[in-house]
């Protein structure tokens, strides 16, 4: 077979939900509870994978009162600021909670649509769908800086993303690039100006100093990447052309988790059950899905 392994039959879904997150499981309850067909495909091996991924000091900004997702509080303390980890088990326990139909270590690659339907493929696995909903989340490739690789090798180099825990840098200083200023001075830390390029291996400040740090962090956010996404939804920034997550020009497509889908809040966990209430009462009201002709 040429090393490749044998395409599988497809399933087929009323709606396939891509991504395991938040925003994926907001979705979830949503059509749970009006009985809709579905599955939620996830490249994790558990529900909350990527917060146990984080940094380990990581704390919502948001307290546990406001940082629960539709039908179940965050059980802490109203005023309590959750942990990643706490975060990675609330959401473990609200797929089980609703019976959610997550599956696991299933990475989508591919996304288009053919013969009246939606192909999603993961790898040799393939799903046929009526509806697709990508909840992939807000957060997909590190942004780095042109510059970075005119740094000198000898300066250690992360990004946000890549961070767990001080013992990762090298002894000497640390410059940590594009942080919010009130957050700087809270915590009595030197606010230098902007980074715009590199001279001589060291960082180039926009004041014409050469920074001498041994360590670089990047938080300089983060690009899209729905390079699997074979569907000409996007503009010329990659960003879906979509209206309160529902993509007009391609019925059935509709997007969740996003920034400023509709709010500050949308990609967040106390905020994404609003969108995702919206998205699911778009997919109950339209038009029956077509069944697949196996089914």
């Amino acid at each position: 077979m040429d090393g490749q392994a044998m395409e599988m039959a497809p399933e087929w879904f009323e709606t396939v939900v891509v991504g395991g997150g938040q925003a994926g499981l907001a979705v979830g309850y949503h059509l749970r509870r009006r009985g809709r067909s579905f599955v939620i495909l996830d490249a994790g091996e558990r529900v909350g994978d990527p917060w146990r991924d984080r940094w380990d000091s990581l704390r919502l900004y948001t307290p546990a009162r406001y940082s629960g997702l539709p039908g179940l509080g965050f059980p802490a303390a109203g005023w309590h600021y959750p942990a990643k980890d706490e975060v990675a088990g609330y959401l473990e326990s609200y797929a089980a909670r609703f019976q959610l139909p997550v599956r696991g270590r299933v990475r989508v690659d591919g996304l288009s649509f053919r013969d009246g339907r939606y192909l999603v493929t993961a790898g040799a696995r393939r799903f046929e769908a009526g509806n697709v909903v990508v909840a992939t989340g807000a957060f997909h490739h590190p942004r780095i800086p042109g510059f970075a690789a005119e740094l000198d090798p000898g300066i250690r180099q992360l990004h946000s993303s890549g961070y767990r825990r001080p013992a990762q840098l090298r002894e000497g200083g640390v410059l940590v690039a594009r942080v919010r200023r009130r957050d700087l001075d809270a915590a009595g830390i030197e606010r230098v100006p902007r980074t715009t390029g590199a001279r001589g291996g060291l960082p180039l400040l926009e004041d014409g100093r050469a920074l001498e740090v041994a360590n670089v962090v990047f938080c300089t956010g983060f690009r899209h990447d729905f390079s699997w996404v074979d569907l000409p939804v996007f503009d010329t920034g990659d960003e879906p052309r979509q209206d309160r997550g529902v993509v007009a020009s391609q019925p059935g497509l509709y997007f969740v988790g996003l920034h400023f889908l509709t709010s500050i809040v949308s990609p967040l966990v106390g905020g994404v059950g609003h969108d995702a209430e919206h998205v699911a009462a778009r997919i109950a009201g339209a038009k029956p899905a077509k069944v697949a002709a196996s089914a």
